[in-house]
């Protein structure tokens, strides 16, 4: 075999001393190689069927919330936070009694129909979050996180009243400039 690797080096040896490759004996050497087509992805073709995996998964998803929704609810025991942390359930306990000073606060104006269906809409949209989080706790490996997440959703509460009380202040004193520049 090492006979046959001199011969051929030997053959070849004028060809293998140039300063410059043969560009086109290497280009010969490549070309076959190049006949199968090369597949590129087609990055459009897999968001389409990966957004319609998630439009089917959704659908079953709230389909089946809806089909059991009593059934989770009647079955399901919602724990408090106090009962994991008790430290984290005093601050649920102080942000609570915050939520409902604010309400008591928010409930002194005069709400009109539009702004009271979004300020029940954003609760709502809370409210069915929480219970989703309440009824994992003590199911889920990381309690902290889930306990903080229950927390947050009081905070957001409060923000959303808050931002309600700064929306009629302003609306009132807007139209306290209009009554006063008319007068």
């Amino acid at each position: 075999m090492m006979n046959w690797l001199e011969n051929e080096i030997k053959s070849k040896r004028s060809e293998l001393d140039t300063q410059e490759p043969n560009l086109d004996r290497m280009w010969a050497g490549i070309e076959p190689q190049l006949t199968k087509p090369v597949r590129q992805l087609n990055w459009q073709r897999w968001l389409t069927v990966a957004a319609a995996a998630c439009f089917i998964f959704a659908v079953g998803y709230f389909m089946s919330e809806k089909s059991g929704s009593v059934d989770v609810a009647e079955t399901e025991e919602v724990m408090n936070i106090a009962d994991v942390d008790p430290e984290l359930g005093r601050e649920e306990t102080m942000l609570v009694l915050e939520f409902q000073e604010r309400q008591m606060k928010l409930a002194e104006y005069t709400l009109d129909d539009e702004d009271l269906n979004i300020f029940f809409y954003e609760l709502s949209q809370i409210d069915s979050l929480d219970h989703e989080l309440r009824l994992n706790i003590g199911k889920v490996k990381n309690q902290k996180k889930l306990l903080q997440a229950l927390l947050d959703n009081y905070k957001k509460r409060i923000r959303i009243v808050d931002q309600m009380i700064r929306d009629i202040e302003k609306k009132e004193r807007r139209e306290n400039r209009k009554k006063g520049s008319y007068v």
